[in-house]
């Protein structure tokens, strides 16, 4: 199935690559070309991103250490890179956030594909991350709205094989001066086939039940800010059992955790967001469902290891700050938008 070549015949690419070692500032601006960014403080003082940049032909790669942080995709954002698809995975950490009207929960080793239509907001924890971008031009026959609307799961075979073909590229750039276009072109193939695959889990029974978690999500995140919103009400609304409604929650820790989780996230991102003045955190607090300041504290403490009024020292960035013109990921933008 990858007998036909996508690239030009040849053995390797030669690539170009950059190293960043940053403190939080500079951190803060270099995102600022593709998302708002706001790093959270971090008391060991060690840099906010460690990251080494590769490009190769028209194809982007990075692979970053960060600490934890927020960031924001607003329009403008969306227009430096809506000629791209995007791919990342987390290869530890993990990310929460919101992007049109869906809830997005990326943990490692889930790869999952964007085509830069959405905005939104994320939680990012102290991450390590590889990331891909390539010219939606090479898809050739893959409509837009094919682009999966979640990330492939590690487990379906399409996500097996692209995973194994994606560490064959990132073995090359670390090890390597060239890319493999062997490697390259095995990858853009599985690409086209899971974006091709109307579903990763054959079974019927499965879909659904993978449909209403869904929906249960998108139900959660409507109803946060309610005290009201518990177990039982999920149960009174949507009429499973609580068995069941327990098993389709069990990788999130309950939906008790999960509930909890998602308020602690959109707490965050409030205050991320917010002007740090006296009585915010208590106010983001209540806002999001939390029903004593201790135990907030207590949540947050427990997932940045931070009180929440020691999180955000850095204002958020609301224009985008220029980049030196040896960065890789501005050049790289241009040079795809122009083409």
């Amino acid at each position: 199935m990858f007998d036909a070549p996508l690239l030009p015949a040849a053995d390797m690419i030669e690539f170009d690559s950059m190293r960043h070692e940053l403190e939080v500032e500079p951190y803060a601006d270099i995102g600022q070309t593709t998302c708002a960014l706001v790093p959270m403080e971090d008391p060991s003082g060690k840099c906010a991103f460690v990251a080494d940049e590769w490009i190769a032909g028209d194809f982007y790669f990075c692979e970053s250490e960060v600490l934890p942080h927020t960031y924001r995709i607003e329009k403008y954002h969306l227009a430096s890179t809506e000629h791209l698809l995007f791919a990342n995975r987390f290869v530890s950490g993990g990310e929460q956030g919101v992007f049109g009207d869906s809830v997005n929960r990326l943990r490692p080793n889930q790869l999952e594909f964007v085509g830069h239509t959405d905005t939104g907001e994320a939680v990012v924890e102290r991450s390590h991350i590889q990331e891909f971008y390539m010219p939606k031009y090479r898809l050739t026959d893959v409509e837009e709205d094919e682009v999966p609307d979640a990330p492939l799961s590690p487990n379906s075979v399409i996500g097996k094989i692209l995973l194994s073909e994606w560490d064959a590229m990132f073995e090359d750039l670390n090890k390597t001066s060239a890319l493999s276009f062997v490697t390259l072109d095995r990858f853009i193939a599985c690409i086209k086939i899971a974006f091709g695959t109307p579903a990763q889990r054959e079974d019927v029974r499965a879909q659904a039940r993978e449909a209403l978690h869904q929906e249960i999500c998108r139900y959660v995140e409507r109803n946060l800010g309610h005290p009201d919103l518990t177990t039982s009400s999920i149960l009174r609304d949507f009429g499973v059992s609580r068995a069941g409604l327990y098993r389709m929650f069990e990788p999130q820790g309950g939906v008790r955790h999960y509930i909890t989780e998602r308020r602690a996230i959109r707490a965050v991102l409030e205050l991320s967001q917010g002007a740090r003045t006296r009585g915010a955190v208590q106010a983001a607090a209540d806002r999001w469902g939390f029903s004593t300041g201790p135990n907030f504290n207590r949540v947050i403490k427990r997932m940045f290891g931070a009180a929440p009024g020691a999180l955000f020292q850095t204002a958020p960035r609301t224009r985008r700050a220029p980049r030196g013109d040896h960065d890789l990921l501005s050049n790289y933008l241009n040079a795809t938008a122009a083409a």
